[in-house]
């Protein structure tokens, strides 16, 4: 129930500023276990926002769930490439490895 009001209240500021709010909205599909709904809106706003860091790792994050690693892998070398320094990056990265 606490997800579903999450998800409203997300959907309502994805609706008002997609550009702001695509990647928190995919976090909470991904954490729905709506999959297919979180990598669509992820790789909709990196389309949009191919730099923002938040949208790759919630992008990578949603690879991991589907057991798609190496995916995930590229993924969060590009979040390396964005942040160097990327704790959440480097982290995933080594657990890959």
């Amino acid at each position: 129930m606490a997800y579903q009001s999450e998800i409203e209240k997300l959907e309502r500021r994805y609706q008002e500023n997609p550009d702001q709010w695509f990647a928190a909205l995919a976090d909470q599909y991904r954490k729905t276990g709506n999959m297919e709904l979180a990598v669509s809106v992820v790789r909709a706003g990196l389309e949009k926002r191919p730099n923002y860091v938040s949208g790759h790792i919630v992008l990578g994050r949603c690879l991991l769930d589907e057991k798609k690693d190496a995916e995930a892998a590229g993924v969060f070398q590009r979040v390396l490439e964005l942040d160097a320094e990327n704790i959440m990056a480097l982290k995933t990265l080594a657990e890959i490895a």
